[in-house]
């Protein structure tokens, strides 16, 4: 594929990237779904997901499928796009100043969503403990300062996907590079590497209880990752 052009982003998987995530990774925590969403039909009567970070859709889309209600946001255009295409209600919002709806039960951040900089984790926490009620839950996973570094190169019909990952004291560096027959594309990502006691105390300094996972149910994270479940007292 000839590059045409290069455009690099600041911004969170534009038109390019996003779909070819969706194609790639999309049901990541599938295996994660039927338990997440047992735990959140189990703690309310009237259960209503907050998905933030909703990517392509997938999890939310299956927790409506099991008769929960939902509501996400996420920082991406496109993945607001993609989900709006599949019947979804998804606002474009960042995770920083995330606005949980009144009638939330659960919450859940997949995939290092609150490690993304400009840091997201003690505000979205915090705006999520005062919202819901007691007995709601958060689910979130982040990366610890063991996610190894490494590259990746991957291509498909029409495509081709680099990423280069580095570690630069407490961050996480991800460059992405997206070359189609329209040219190429570069994201740089900056995500805060967590030292899993760290989190947790932010997460009960805020006023929920937690704990913290090495996998959602069934489903293992990836190396280096750690996830947690708190609920509100």
């Amino acid at each position: 594929m000839s590059p045409a052009k290069i455009r690099p982003r600041r911004a969170f998987y534009g038109s390019w990237l996003a779909r070819i995530h969706a194609e790639l990774y999309a049901e990541r925590y599938a295996p994660a779904w039927p338990w997440l969403a047992a735990q959140i039909t189990e703690a309310s009567a009237r259960p209503f997901l907050f998905d933030i970070g909703c990517g392509a859709g997938r999890w939310p889309a299956y927790a409506k499928s099991m008769k929960i209600e939902v509501e996400g946001i996420d920082i991406s255009e496109e993945f607001v796009h993609i989900c709006r295409e599949k019947g979804l209600h998804v606002r474009h919002e960042s995770a920083q100043h995330a606005a949980p709806p009144p009638q939330i039960s659960a919450a859940t951040a997949l995939g290092e969503v609150l490690a993304y900089k400009p840091a997201s984790l003690a505000p979205a926490i915090r705006d999520l403990a005062r919202a819901l009620p007691p007995g709601g839950l958060v689910f979130f996973d982040l990366p610890g300062p063991d996610t190894p570094e490494g590259d990746s190169d991957r291509g498909g019909k029409g495509w081709r996907l680099s990423v280069q990952q580095r570690k630069s004291g407490r961050d996480l560096l991800r460059k992405i590079q997206v070359e189609t027959a329209r040219g190429r594309e570069i994201e740089l990502h900056e995500l805060r590497l967590f030292e899993p006691e760290e989190a947790l105390g932010i997460v009960e300094g805020l006023g929920l209880a937690g704990e913290i996972l090495e996998s959602y149910g069934p489903c293992p994270l990836a190396p280096g990752r750690f996830a947690i479940r708190a609920v509100k007292p």
